[in-house]
Formats: C-alpha cells, structure tokens, sequence
C-alpha cells in the first residue's frame, strides 16, 4: 500500500498513513493531523470510502478520477490494477503535485464540466489545497467557505475525451454480443448481427485471408466467434474509418494483434461511458460563459 505521498508545502515526500494512524481509533482527531492531506488518505486508502455498494476497480479497468486534487485516489487506483487513469485537477498546485505523485497516470489540468474548452472560474476554498468548484450557486449555498480569487480554468467534458480515445485506440466499438454465446453462427445470423448483406460477407471471405468460416458437405458457412471479431475489424476499418480493401488488408496485417489486445481497454471505456451518461441524465452542470 502506497504510504508517502507529495503534499502541499514540501518538496519531500511524507508518510500519511503514518500521520493517520490516530483516525483509526478516533475519527474527531481528523483536524489534529499534522498534514492536511491525511484525512483524505485515511477515507480513501483506509476506509476506502469510494467504494461503496458494487463500485469496484478491476484490474484492466479504466479509470478517471474528476477532481484529482494531488492525486490520492489516482494512485490507489494504479495499485488497484487499473490500466489506465485519467486525472482530471483544475487547482494549477494540485495538479503539479498529482502529476509528482502519479507519473504513470494521465493528469490533466482541466476542469469536468458539461462542455469542453470553456474558460470558467475556479472558486477557492479557504483551505487551499482541496474542494474547489466551478458550480457558481455554491458561493451562495456556502457562504464564507468559497472565495473569488480570479482564478480561471479550461474545461473538459468527459464523454467527449473518453470518444476521443476510441479513436486513437484504431478499434471499432464492441457491438453488443449475443445473449448465449454459441459455438457456430450461420451466415445468415452474422449479416443480421452487423445489418449487411450476406453477398458482401462472402466477398470479404474471397477477399481477406483472415476470414475463413469452414463449409460442411452441403457448403453451409458456419463462423466461429473468432471469425466473427475478425469480420468485426474488417468493417470497422472499411466502413468506419474509410480504408480501402487493400489498405484494411495492410493495417490488420502489421495491427491485428494490438487490436486484439486493445478490446479489454474499449470495453472499459465503454463501461466509463455508460456511467458517465447516467450521472449526465441526472444532473446538468451549467458552464459559466
């Protein structure tokens, strides 16, 4: 378990799980740590208070972390087998410090909001190294505890940065598999599964050497699930990214290993994205013109 930590006011690394030992026994002593930083190692690292209910990081998953501050959950996260992590700290010193803190992970200083390139102001809190919004309404539902230091960042909006990785990835998006996996699929069943003709998938199987379903006696095609992530990848390059035959042909041959090796990685974004348009559809943040 990750113990030291880069904070505020130091250029030396120190150990909070060292300084948080007294909230193991008594939580009211919170406000007599040493360090400020110690409360919130002690709730994520300790109590682990951002995994409630399922919520859980699996090894592989993506993960992003919206208000990073210096980089506390970002580093649990990594720990946790996390593949990647996006780090999202709009406060200029926290994210230097995450950025110390967490070099395997992408730290961004930018601020989540409902629209991307925006510039906002950042409302400060007194303590100065956490909390901070850019929800313009809490300076009135809190009064006294933000300030108007004129601070002003860039905003990002998630959804759009996570469609963005899909692209750099080079992978189509995971279509949605069958209810009960099968071992064999007709033809008949893979045009529908993709909505095209069964003609152009014949051509392909002429035409790419990678798709090769097997025939019985009678010259039925049967795909197998494999045959089916193949055919998924020739559409994608052909359909979705604009390739010509023998171009797709050329980027699966140098490629087709890493693509395969990148679906755990859409899918997880997948799953980012999904979580992600639920929170969307239950609150709108305004941004601040």
């Amino acid at each position: 378990m990750k113990k030291e930590f880069y904070i505020h006011g130091t250029d030396e690394m120190v150990d909070l799980e060292l300084d948080a030992q007294p909230l193991k026994i008594d939580w009211s002593k919170r406000l007599e740590t040493k360090y400020p930083e110690t409360t919130t190692y002690h709730e994520v690292f300790n109590r682990q208070d951002y995994f409630k209910g399922d919520v859980i990081i699996n090894p592989g998953d993506v993960v992003v972390d919206c208000g990073g501050n210096v980089g506390i959950f970002t580093s649990l996260a990594i720990e946790m087998g996390a593949s990647r992590v996006l780090s999202f700290e709009p406060f200029t010193n926290n994210y230097e410090i995450n950025k110390k803190n967490n070099p395997d992970a992408e730290v961004f200083n930018l601020a989540v909001s409902n629209e991307s390139d925006k510039t906002i102001e950042l409302l400060y809190t007194h303590t100065g190294n956490g909390g901070h919004t850019i929800i313009d309404s809490e300076f009135e539902r809190e009064p006294g505890h933000f300030q108007h230091k004129n601070i002003f960042v860039k905003t990002a909006f998630v959804l759009n940065y996570m469609l963005s990785l899909y692209k750099k990835l080079d992978m189509p998006l995971p279509r949605k598999k069958p209810a009960v996996e099968r071992v064999w699929y007709r033809i008949g069943d893979v045009a529908k599964m993709f909505g095209v003709n069964q003609s152009l998938i014949r051509y392909y199987e002429n035409e790419f050497d990678i798709l090769k379903p097997r025939k019985n006696s009678k010259g039925t095609r049967n795909f197998t699930p494999k045959d089916i992530e193949n055919l998924k990848l020739i559409l994608f390059y052909i359909n979705e990214r604009g390739y010509t035959i023998e171009g797709a042909k050329a980027k699966m041959n140098g490629n087709l290993t890493d693509s395969v090796n990148n679906m755990e990685i859409v899918e997880s974004l997948l799953k980012v994205k999904e979580f992600l348009l639920k929170i969307k559809s239950e609150i709108d943040i305004p941004a601040k013109e």
